[in-house]
């Protein structure tokens, strides 16, 4: 055993025997570093956009390896430090199936086991700017933050579903919205119903507020009045933000100048860009079936073109 697997065996039960006490001292303490949460709606490009940032970025995440530690990820990210110290050069490789990748221990990770600690997603992803969360959330979230010394990058759509919670919990708080053509959306729901559960009236992904009126509608208005309330939800509450604090991606223009955009956030937020990556990518345009772009038409343009105006999203 060399002197380096001694170390970090001796650091690994450091952690172990007291990690909240460590986890106290970092997490209540003031922080100059700030957390930013990507969020849109299923299917729309934030799996893309994350591997691009994580991998372009001088920032920390929550990897595969991280997230296997939802319970103490500060442990987690010790472990990966001595583990992988040039982790900072980790370039992803742009693959997915659903929102994650296996190819690393270093791909991105979701984060699901940890969010779900503080919020009830019993009926529905939303939750309310007033409800009390639990003060330890702040704690985690500032220890990695002061421990990495760095910005922390996390990707979880649920998130974009209490928005106000989040900028009050974590006042220094970025969002990243991913939008992308609600038609292409819906369509691309669809089709992951069917592919993981065999059945497209299976329920799939984020849950809006809205859920007991879209239990009583077909397959085709769900996943589109799905796509809808969430969007609806994501930029009803970024009025409350500054403008300064939030950056809208649109998937196709992303996919034809990733380097550009991915420049454009870096220098909106001070970041610095580590690591080359690719110019662009290929941009999957799913077409709607004839039912789909019916409801779209119902949703994005009839009833709500005032609020389609706002968004500034093209249907197909």
């Amino acid at each position: 055993m060399t002197e380096e697997d001694i170390n970090l065996i001796k650091k690994m039960n450091f952690l172990l025997s007291d990690p909240k006490g460590l986890e106290d001292k970092l997490g209540n303490s003031k922080t100059m570093q700030f957390p930013i949460f990507i969020i849109g709606a299923p299917r729309s490009g934030t799996t893309l956009v994350y591997q691009a940032l994580i991998s372009a970025l001088d920032v920390c995440y929550p990897s595969n390896l991280i997230a296997r530690f939802w319970e103490n990820p500060l442990l987690g990210y010790a472990l990966q430090n001595d583990i992988y110290p040039e982790f900072s050069k980790f370039i992803s490789s742009f693959e997915s199936m659903h929102g994650y990748s296996e190819n690393s221990a270093l791909e991105p990770h979701e984060f699901g086991y940890f969010w779900s600690r503080w919020f009830d997603h019993s009926k529905t992803h939303f939750t309310s700017p007033d409800t009390e969360i639990n003060p330890l959330l702040k704690k985690e979230i500032n220890a990695l933050l002061n421990f990495s010394q760095k910005d922390w990058i996390f990707k979880n759509l649920t998130l974009g579903l209490k928005i106000p919670l989040l900028k009050k919990k974590f006042p220094k708080a970025k969002f990243v919205v991913v939008t992308r053509t609600p038609g292409s959306v819906a369509a691309s729901l669809l089709m992951g119903r069917i592919k993981r559960f065999g059945n497209k009236n299976h329920w799939w992904s984020l849950i809006p507020k809205e859920i007991d009126r879209l239990n009583q509608c077909s397959a085709e208005e769900q996943v589109v009045a799905q796509v809808f309330y969430c969007y609806r939800q994501i930029f009803d509450d970024l009025q409350i933000l500054n403008e300064q604090d939030y950056h809208i991606v649109d998937y196709r223009q992303f996919c034809g100048k990733t380097k550009a955009i991915v420049t454009e956030i870096a220098e909106k937020w001070d970041l610095n860009v580590v690591n080359e990556i690719p110019l662009k990518f290929k941009c999957d345009l799913t077409t709607p079936p004839l039912k789909i772009a019916a409801y779209v038409d119902q949703y994005f343009t009839d009833t709500v073109s005032k609020e389609r105006s706002q968004w500034s999203i093209d249907k197909y």
